[in-house]
Formats: C-alpha cells, structure tokens, sequence
C-alpha cells in the first residue's frame, strides 16, 4: 500500500512539474463600427518549465495563431475570349476570414514540417486545393484546366496582399520568469464572427504543450442593425436596397431640374 501511495505521489509530482503553456487575452470582444481601421489585442500567458532555478528561456519556442470563422471567398479567374480578357465562372473557396502565424523563429527552424502541418500552423496551397468549390459546369471546366493547387495558390497570394493571411516571426516578446506576450493586429477587413487564438510550445523541436483562447468580433451601431436586417430578411433587405435606389434617383433627378 505504502509503494502504491509513493507511486502515486511521484506520477502527481511528474505531472506538474512537466513543461505547460497557459494564454489570455488583453479583449475577448472586439467592435467594429463605421470606422473601423483595424485593432490590437495582447495575446500574453505564462511558461512553466521543470528545470530548477532560472528559467531556460533558450530552449523553448512558441507558435500562435489565430483564426477567424470560416468564410467563402469567392474568384473568377480571368480567361481570353479573342482579344479580350474577361473574368471567368465563379470559383468558391473555404477557409478562414483570417490566419495570422506569430513565432518565435520561423516555423522551420521551430519543429518539422510533418508537425507542423499536422498542428495546422502551415497554411498551403496542397491543403486549401480540397476545398475550391465550382459553381456551375463551366466553372467545373475551368477549374480541371487550371489545376485546383494553382487555383488555390492564386488565392493565397491575394489573401497575403491584402493581410488576411500573415506569418510573422521574432515577434513573441519573452519575459522574466517564463511570461510572454505576443501583440496580435487585426486588419481593417477584419470579418465579424468568432476567433479562435491557439499557442503552441515547443521545445527540441518537439510539442510539449498547447492551449486555446476565442474572442468575438462583432458589429456595432447602426452597422450592426443593418447587418441583422439583411441576414433575417435578405428578400426584404434587397426590396428596401431597390426603393431606396429609385428614390434616390427620383430626388436627384428633380434636383438637376430646378437647377
């Protein structure tokens, strides 16, 4: 009885001296209003290590990444008809609205290319090709010619310009004691809806731990009532969108009259 209790007390004392990651962040609720120009948030949280006295800072890294709720982007790849240049049937594809990868050091040199593939920190285009969806025969045609990697390799592209997908690295601010921070920046095209922010620890190329955070970004003001109205009664949106049009166009018509 005695040895079972000492094994016991020994397995709880491996436990929790193992190496562990625990994250937070500085707002879990982000508004966006007329004029939204992007935000930043802290993702910040705490290292403990099972090595006495000093922290072994040297030895671990750290990986974050934060995405945002599944979007369909929707492409039309240009084609030529005779001399000119039109675009092309619709082509759909499913991802997240955003993908921001902050590290220590580049990815590579953080663990293995298996590993991080199967952790999801690599955004490819091998992985994204699966889900390009065609939208009509035509577009199923088109999609067979142009090969569904170069399709998605085309969009990542796009999604990196316009900062919907980043990779930074170096950018894990390490501190005393194991506590670290890690400055997360939105972009001005932020979707709304909600974020998962997932940090993973490493070290010897090698995970040992991980741990999970979400925020919300949601609309706010006369924004958010627009939003709420177009999504419950999309038929009566686009009715009230039209009248307004018309009247619109009735009052500036009167308007070049009397002028």
């Amino acid at each position: 009885m005695r040895l079972l209790l000492a094994a016991a007390l020994l397995l709880v004392a491996d436990v929790a001296a193992a190496n562990d990651v625990a994250i937070a962040l500085t707002d879990d609720l982000i508004d966006i209003d007329a004029g939204f120009s992007g935000a930043k948030i802290v993702l910040f949280g705490v290292v403990t290590s099972d090595e006495p006295g000093a922290f072994p800072q040297h030895e671990f890294d750290i990986a974050a990444i934060v995405r945002g709720p599944a979007t369909t982007f929707r492409m039309r790849p240009f084609e030529q008809r005779r001399l000119i240049w039109t675009p092309g049937p619709a082509l759909d594809i499913e991802a997240p609205g955003v993908t921001l990868t902050l590290s220590t050091r580049p990815l590579p040199e953080i663990a293995d290319p298996p590993l991080l593939d199967s952790l999801m920190l690599i955004t490819s285009a091998e992985r994204l090709a699966d889900d390009v969806n065609p939208q009509s025969p035509r577009a199923r045609a088109r999609l067979a010619a142009l090969g569904a990697p170069q399709v998605a390799a085309a969009f990542l592209a796009e999604a990196r310009r316009r900062r919907l997908i980043v990779d930074s690295a170096g950018v894990v601010d390490f501190r005393k004691a194991g506590l670290f921070a890690i400055e997360v920046a939105l972009p001005p095209t932020t979707p709304i809806g909600d974020y998962t922010a997932e940090v993973f620890l490493f070290r010897n190329r090698q995970l040992v731990s991980r741990d999970l955070a979400s925020l919300s970004v949601r609309k706010v003001g006369i924004e958010s009532a627009f939003y709420e109205f177009a999504h419950r009664r999309p038929l009566a949106y686009g009715v009230a969108c039209v009248a307004f049009s018309v009247v619109a166009g009735l009052l500036a018509a009167a308007a070049f009259r009397r002028s």
